[in-house]
């Protein structure tokens, strides 16, 4: 789910409901992350999850 979420974010592929609820890139990214926090994972794969993948993914989004 996160990674889906994460590849389907892109300049010109933010997903729908992001656009309708005018959502940007940081809230994308705070999503994720929340949803990663909460997942049946253990707490180290979570945290690499987050640091390896979504942070350095989000951060190349933003800039």
């Amino acid at each position: 789910m996160v990674l889906l979420l994460i590849r389907s974010v892109g300049p010109g592929r933010v997903p729908v409901t992001a656009q309708t609820f005018g959502y940007g890139c940081s809230d994308l990214e705070r999503v994720a992350i929340d949803a990663v926090k909460s997942a049946f994972v253990a707490f180290g794969e979570r945290l690499v999850i987050i640091d390896e993948v979504i942070k350095p993914r989000f951060a190349a989004l933003i800039g």
